[in-house]
């Protein structure tokens, strides 16, 4: 163990060859530990008892939810990121509603790639739980004739029958959703230029608590220490992660670096305008 006087906190060396014989390795520099004997399982178990009732409160708390679902931990595991390790783009730890805990087993700096939070990101994903299924209605248009009335119409109508047809919708209030995730993305852009992306250097022991569907990352490691974490996520039954394909995931990384990137020019504008006055 290395201890210092400047620091609260005994650290144990890292090695990398025991990481790769344990671990998965991830995006380049993060390994994962999913893994645990069964005294470790227990501890973290007791940790875990502290705050389920929480995670039960905000799983259970939308009408737009299965008040019977069944609420399970669909995952536990450490992450290390390596000195060296790279940012990871953004994504969603699952596109319908879940909670995930990260508690950081030593102080993290900037330095170390912090987890990346883009506030409010979760909404884009608001409207897949309560979005009905629209049946259009069918409606047959004739050019008005002398000869046509309201029974030919009718006529031609059962029969399918007709000059030219679309699809409209039966009432203005159905476009809504389609217009919410619209919407939806509008607030989010909103909300990050006025809060900018968050980057999460915190204390050891921390509890780092967001939506799964936040677009998050984790930035890369640029000093010379690791960065371990735990990592607890939890889901309802009927929707374990990642509910998503390889076009959402792509969409949503791509969204989220485009809002970074957005957030980011305010935020060196911010500064700049600050140096100036």
């Amino acid at each position: 163990k290395e201890c210092t006087s400047a620091s609260r906190h005994c650290k144990k060396d890292i090695s990398l060859s025991k990481l790769r014989k344990e671990n998965i390795e991830g995006t380049s520099g993060r390994y994962h530990k999913i893994a645990f004997d069964q005294d470790s399982l227990e501890i973290l178990g007791s940790f875990e008892q502290k705050w389920m009732r929480h995670v039960i409160s905000y799983l259970k708390k939308d009408d737009d939810d299965d008040s019977s679902s069944q609420i399970y931990r669909s995952q536990l595991q450490l992450l290390t990121s390596m000195p060296g390790s790279v940012n990871q783009f953004f994504h969603q730890d699952n596109a319908r509603k879940g909670l995930t805990f990260i508690i950081p087993l030593n102080d993290v700096t900037l330095e170390m790639g912090p987890t990346q939070l883009l506030p409010g990101s979760h909404r884009i994903s608001r409207a897949t739980t309560t979005t009905p299924t629209i049946a259009p209605t069918r409606i047959v248009h004739q050019r008005a004739t002398a000869t046509t009335d309201a029974a030919t119409c009718n006529d031609d109508a059962k029969s399918g029958s007709s000059r030219s047809t679309w699809f409209q919708l039966k009432t203005p209030q159905q476009l809504l959703p389609f217009l919410e995730p619209i919407q939806n993305i509008i607030d989010v852009i909103q909300f990050c230029w006025k809060s900018e992306p968050m980057r999460l250097d915190v204390d050891a022991g921390t509890a780092i608590i967001y939506d799964a569907r936040t677009l998050h990352r984790g930035l890369g490691n640029r000093s010379k220490k690791p960065r371990p974490v735990l990592v607890f996520r939890y889901d309802l039954v009927q929707y374990p992660p990642p509910q998503a394909g390889i076009i959402r995931t792509t969409i949503v990384r791509w969204f989220g670096a485009i809002i970074n990137a957005i957030c980011s020019v305010k935020g060196i504008s911010d500064y700049i305008t600050g140096r100036v006055l």
